[in-house]
């Protein structure tokens, strides 16, 4: 098996250390900025967009887009524009007699009777007056305040057997039996301000903002997520599962990032490269990618022009792209032990065999057959084993931003991801042993991909 390679130790210290990056990044916000922070601390400079960028060769730079998404770039001590690039794609008051509710909006396809009977709390962004200007507070609520219950089963008999409830009326969480919101806020609340979003009906939201010191009639907007506050653990009998919320897909956005930064660390890999490392994570993948901070808006296209400008060259960008080469790494699907009709018999991913490559002819997936070629190169330079996920006829599956990306910027692409199970549950599983793997072939697109382009003509 593929884990007899992996020394125990380095499996379980490098999952300790996904699982921590996995309890900080609560919301997208809270991501950015866990991976903000890593690479100012890995030495990588913060570019403005509205700025005129100065870059040069060996430099290490990231941008970053609505707080939700970042670019992050290595150049090459050979660098020239029109060379290759590397990147890496690794989400008001409702009330009923005394019980004080919250109304909340679905977003994207999660598996949403997971989220009854949990202990539920809420993160994301405020956006706050400072004297003349509006900043962004990002705020993250350690403790239980919210729940869903569900209706008991002398209630409901049917429940085990035909579960279904409304989306709208069964998913508004309670976080309070009796209006406990203090004096001082029912005040602030009673001032007319058009520029506050605060109100009598929204004191949910201004009882939040002063527990965080934020005075509630100085909020003008805000973006708060419903999240679990049972924390990401190492588990099962021989620990070696991650049992956690948000596994797809910071699992890839971890594993990236990591791979992208170790790889940037290598002096004589930057120092003697003539391409551009790029690693980038995006937003609104579940709801199609289009938006500013997602995969289908111009952004990238518009950052990586920037990098390849060449005033002498107009087709420098173009060329670039004709010679690069794209992971679009998204999280599959184990094969369920309990379902594996679900999967084509002769193709069943497993945990601790390695990474799964991801095939679809109707091109749900970026795979074909020459960047397919090119992946298992590196998985072979890497020492890590490749799995082969396509759906059954019978069977959708989903997609990625691989063929958005592959689409827009002319990309040769590759789809690839970490098998799961219970995938857009609340909570969902992992292997410890693929998340090494996933890393060390990360790591290696990112030092060796210039053998594998030099090797094959395709």
């Amino acid at each position: 098996m593929a884990n007899k390679a992996l020394p125990a130790a380095d499996v379980r210290s490098y999952a300790d250390r996904f699982v921590d990056f996995l309890n900080k990044a609560v919301s997208p916000m809270h991501a950015v900025k866990v991976c903000r922070d890593s690479l100012i601390s890995a030495g990588f400079e913060e570019l403005e967009e509205s700025d005129v960028w100065k870059l040069s060769p060996r430099g290490k730079y990231f941008v970053t887009k609505n707080g939700t998404a970042l670019i992050a770039f290595v150049l090459g001590g050979n660098f020239t524009p029109g060379r290759p690039v590397h990147m890496l794609k690794p989400n008001p008051k409702a009330s009923c007699k005394n019980w004080q509710q919250l109304s909340v909006s679905t977003y994207g396809g999660g598996m949403w009777r997971t989220w009854f009977d949990r202990d539920l709390s809420v993160c994301g962004r405020l956006f706050v007056k400072e004297e003349d200007k509006v900043k962004a507070k990002l705020i993250h609520v350690n403790r239980p305040i919210l729940y869903i219950p569900n209706l008991a089963i002398h209630l409901e008999r049917e429940s085990n057997t035909s579960f279904s409830f409304n989306m709208e009326d069964a998913l508004k969480p309670i976080f309070a039996a009796t209006s406990h919101m203090s004096a001082k806020h029912e005040k602030e609340c009673d001032q007319d301000s058009s520029n506050s979003c605060c109100s009598k009906d929204m004191n949910f939201i201004g009882e939040i903002a002063q527990r965080c010191n934020i005075d509630a009639a100085d909020i003008v907007s805000f973006e708060l997520y419903l999240y679990p506050t049972e924390p990401a653990v190492i588990g099962g009998l021989m620990e070696d599962f991650v049992f956690g919320a948000r596994l797809d897909n910071l699992l890839s956005t971890y594993t990236g990032l990591t791979g992208f930064m170790e790889a940037a660390a290598m002096k004589d890999v930057v120092d003697s490269s003539a391409d551009v490392m790029v690693f980038a994570a995006f937003d609104n993948e579940e709801v199609g990618s289009e938006s500013v901070p997602g995969a289908a808006s111009a952004w990238t296209e518009w950052v990586l022009r920037r990098i390849q400008k060449d005033p002498n060259d107009q087709c420098s960008f173009e060329r670039s792209m004709a010679k690069s080469f794209l992971l679009s790494a998204d999280v599959s699907h184990a094969v369920h032990p309990n379902y594996r009709c679900k999967h084509d018999e002769n193709h069943t991913p497993l945990f601790h065999h390695g990474p799964v490559l991801k095939v679809n002819q109707n091109q749900r997936y970026a795979t074909i057959g020459c960047s397919a070629a090119k992946l298992r190169r590196i998985a072979e330079l890497a020492n890590v084993p490749v799995q082969v996920y396509t759906n059954k006829n019978d069977v959708s599956c989903g997609s990625t931003i691989g063929p958005i990306l592959s689409t827009k910027l002319g990309i040769q692409t590759v789809d690839i991801g970490n098998a799961l199970l219970a995938m857009h549950s609340i909570r969902e599983m992992a292997s410890t042993v693929d998340l090494l793997l996933a890393h060390r072939l990360f790591k290696t697109y990112y030092e060796k991909f210039h053998i594998v382009s030099s090797e094959m003509i395709l």
